[in-house]
């Protein structure tokens, strides 16, 4: 399999010519309406790719309007060492019927030509910096089989992520990539020291050294043929049976040999998983355990453990729309990504299906992850594709605050000082990532994010309260449903509180009613009216990990009952959402809503009348005109004269509904 040789319309053409601007936000020369971009695309590959990518996002009357304006914009660009450029774009198209404007975000990576690269040379030099002169070219470039339309072979992976590591541990400027000092209770030695793998105690092996380990991120599965169990410990000891080791467990053990790392930490046989207290004490490390591990290697393509780290196939669809071709005219490969290439590893990968790996991805100091058609590595210090495209620490870009989740460390150290406000913005991110995660157990909902819980109080300087935060309750109890349900889960485990969006049946935002954050944490102009006056949490065991015994908080805020009616178009599904309160006038009037009140019930949508009770979170003025939102939470009475949660909303107009002097307190579970 080779790379096919194309030609290019004279826009893209001078596109891949000039390369990528280094000026965020610059608009790129291309066709002007989406029916120019459709008739180039019969004959230039790479107005193919745009087509297809704006045909899943833009459709008017089940088809793409051909007069909808184009525009192309960059977003942000750079170049790798291995003088590959690339891009981030974001093309937009305008509807010339509505005033809707569709986006699709996408990437271009650009390698040049072999008579370009013999003007330079690449030398790795001592501290694992690069050094470019004008002397001969030695064909690094040329020989990444990445871009030559070829899969790389078992041994040159090893390589690259040796040279990925080691750059990462010789590089002064990735001093915040050293894991955290950590020795686990048991490791499996991979075996450079000759003998068989086997299980080793920590403590009877290290004194009081701490070991060099790795760790492995995968899925189960839902079979996993080799786990530690109390009748099966001694014998691991001494030797893991070679016959049931999976796939996945003997590839991730030759990659920690292969970059030098002894051993190597695997939850199923790390923990003894029928010994409730060995599993809960140990579980309540997982931050510990992932922050010191020398390499996580993550297993992105894998459906269980039988597949290996490489799986060949990929059921998620992911890379669909992605090309690679060669410019006939000046030589230059050309790689067309959907989406931005580093959303990958978190969020584009069977992996990052399942809940507990969120945490690991996002708490290691440097992951490796194991993906099709190109392996990626994630440090604090940098973000490296396989195929020699590489990208700087996060926080450098505008966009990556707007996708804080873009590398695993995005999870500061408790010693940072990064903005309050980003960092805010990083744990929405969180709940909405791992809220859309599944778990084959539910009772695992708390256990699989408390390393990052325990990670976020310390940086935030916050105490959590199963998933809200004391400073910022009022945000927080302001999180809504989204309308897709997480797979096999429609009820949530019901030991979790009402007013937690742990509790949530589906995946969980704070968008939807919340505007976006600005200073002290909250939107400009809005104030909090909601008072933390108490909270009290209580577990059967070890906090996190054991299951929860008991959870309350008691608040005070604005109270009112509100008569909230569904409507023909609410239960038709045309303005899901949107209710009508204090018998307003519905007479349509164009191009307005005529809703004042927009909410989501945390289980099933209000399909009858009902008078409710709300306690008022927050106002919000906007800043252009006098629109006044009030944001609340929608409560329902229970048992001893306590409250659950039932959902959120919001309601819109030129003056305040609730009177901020009648006030309510009462207890929510």
């Amino acid at each position: 399999m080779g790379v096919d040789e194309v030609n290019l319309c004279p826009f893209c053409v001078d596109w891949v010519e000039k390369g990528p601007v280094a000026e965020d936000s610059t608009a790129i020369a291309h066709y002007p309406t989406y029916g120019a971009l459709v008739t180039s695309s019969r004959d230039c590959p790479l107005c193919s790719c745009l087509c297809a990518l704006l045909s899943s996002e833009l459709c008017f009357d089940g088809e793409p309007h051909e007069e909808q304006a184009l525009q192309v914009v960059t977003q942000h660009s750079g170049q790798s060492n291995l003088d590959v450029s690339w891009g981030e774009y974001r093309i937009c198209a305008e509807s010339v019927l509505t005033p809707t404007i569709t986006e699709a975000t996408f990437t271009i990576a650009i390698r040049p030509s072999q008579g370009e690269q013999n003007t330079r040379i690449l030398v790795t030099v001592t501290g694992g910096s690069w050094l470019t002169t004008s002397i001969t070219h030695i064909g690094l470039i040329h020989k990444l089989s990445a871009w030559e339309g070829y899969q790389t072979t078992w041994d040159e992976k090893l390589r690259t992520i040796e040279r990925w590591l080691q750059g990462c541990r010789d590089d002064p400027n990735h001093a915040g990539c050293r894991p955290q000092p950590f020795t686990p209770s048991r490791l499996v030695s991979v075996g450079l020291d000759g003998r068989a793998p086997r299980l080793i105690h920590t403590a009877t092996s290290s004194g009081n050294e701490t070991m060099e380990y790795a760790t492995l991120s995968y899925r189960w599965g839902q079979l996993l043929p080799l786990r530690t169990m109390t009748t099966t410990l001694a014998q691991f000891t001494q030797e893991l049976p070679p016959k049931l080791i999976p796939a996945t467990f003997v590839e991730a053990m030759g990659i920690a040999r292969a970059v030098g790392i002894p051993y190597i930490w695997i939850d199923a046989l790390c923990i003894i998983q029928d010994d409730i207290k060995d599993w809960e004490r140990e579980a309540a490390k997982i931050d510990m355990v992932y922050g010191g591990s020398q390499l996580t290697i993550a297993a992105s393509d894998s459906a269980d453990s039988s597949a290996g780290c490489f799986s060949l196939t990929t059921t998620d669809g992911r890379g669909s729309r992605d090309a690679l071709f060669r410019h006939h005219g000046s030589g230059r490969c050309v790689r067309f990504y959907d989406g931005d290439v580093r959303d990958r590893p978190t969020r584009d990968s069977p992996l990052s299906s399942r809940g507990w790996t969120l945490q690991e991805q996002l708490l290691s100091p440097r992951v490796v992850s194991c993906m099709q058609p190109e392996m990626h590595w994630q440090c604090h210090g940098s973000h490296n594709v396989e195929n020699g495209l590489s990208f700087g620490p996060v926080g450098n870009t505008a966009a990556d605050a707007r996708v804080p989740l873009r590398i695993p460390r995005v999870l500061p150290s408790p010693t940072s000082t990064r903005d309050p406000v980003q960092l805010r913005a990083a744990w929405e991110n969180v709940v909405e990532n791992y809220s859309a995660r599944s778990l084959t157990f539910e009772h695992d909902r708390i256990p699989a994010i408390s390393g990052i819980l325990r990670h976020f109080a310390q940086v935030l300087n916050d105490d959590p309260v199963l998933g809200l935060w004391t400073t910022t309750i009022s945000r927080d109890l302001a999180w809504t449903r989204l309308w897709v349900e997480r797979p096999n889960r429609t009820q949530g485990d019901p030991r979790l509180p009402s007013w937690s969006w742990l509790a949530c049946p589906g995946a969980a935002t704070f968008l939807m009613l919340n505007q976006p954050l600005g200073e002290g944490l909250v939107h400009p102009g809005a104030k909090s009216h909601v008072r933390l006056q108490s909270w009290d949490v209580q577990w059967l065991g070890t906090p996190y990990t054991s299951p929860l015994k008991s959870a309350c908080i008691q608040i005070e805020a604005p109270a009112m009952l509100i008569d909230m009616r569904p409507t023909e178009e609410q239960a038709s599904g045309v303005l899901r959402g949107h209710y009508q309160v204090f018998g307003e006038n519905l007479t349509n009037t164009a191009g307005e809503i005529r809703y004042r009140c927009f909410g989501l019930f945390d289980r099933e949508d209000l399909t009858t009348p009902a008078k409710l009770l709300c306690l008022l979170l927050s106002t919000e003025r906007e800043s252009k005109g006098d629109s006044i939102r009030e944001v609340f939470v929608i409560v329902e009475p229970v048992e001893n004269g306590r409250y659950r949660r039932i959902g959120a909303a919001r309601l819109t107009g030129t003056t305040p509904s609730f009177d901020l002097q009648k006030r309510m307190s009462l207890v929510l579970e």
